[in-house]
């Protein structure tokens, strides 16, 4: 064996079951010093909100035009819906308008003379309906009328336009990787 090496309190310094030779273990060292070696560039850390997350240079890579495409697909369906959405005010301020207008001479003219012959053609049933109301003094009910669907479309418009957001800081968590 060779030399010996005893600890401060006096015992032998063993190593797998025998006594550390410091040379072996130098000769050891130097033959397999170069076996092993740092693998360059090999692997990104990304910060994401639920942690941090090791990739490398190919998953990166594939992750940010995964990305760069949602965020294009995302962007394309929000100014879609802000299209729709101008479409539908307009056709509900046009609506309004009209609404406020009234009909017109001929368009009174008209229903004048449908309701005429509505009359004459079911007198029998009207004289029914109406004692029948007369008997049930029900209130009546006013609708009023909203427009769900541009309601409808603005919260799309914020569902989508979180998405974008979510899409956005991905894209930047990915560009602002560190090479580990």
């Amino acid at each position: 064996m060779g030399l010996e090496i005893k600890t401060p309190d006096g015992n032998v310094l063993m190593h797998a079951g025998g006594a550390y030779d410091p040379v072996k273990a130098h000769e050891y060292y130097m033959r397999t010093r170069h076996l092993k070696g740092r693998k360059k560039g090999s692997s990104y850390t990304v910060s994401t909100g639920s942690g941090r997350t090791v990739l490398t240079q190919d998953q990166l890579n594939e992750q940010k035009v995964n990305v760069d495409k949602r965020i294009k697909e995302i962007q394309g369906k929000l100014h879609e819906l802000n299209k729709k959405l101008k479409e539908k005010m307009a056709e509900a301020r046009k609506s309004e308008q009209d609404a406020k207008k009234g009909p017109t001479a001929a368009d009174k003219r008209e229903k004048a003379k449908n309701d005429k012959k509505y009359r004459d053609k079911h007198q029998q049933e009207l004289s029914t309906k109406a004692k029948a109301d007369s008997k049930s003094s029900g209130g009546s009910s006013s609708s009023k009328k909203s427009d769900t669907s541009v309601e409808g479309l603005k919260k799309t418009i914020a569902r989508v336009k979180q998405n974008l957001s979510a899409a956005v800081e991905k894209q930047r968590a990915l560009a602002t990787a560190t090479k580990n």
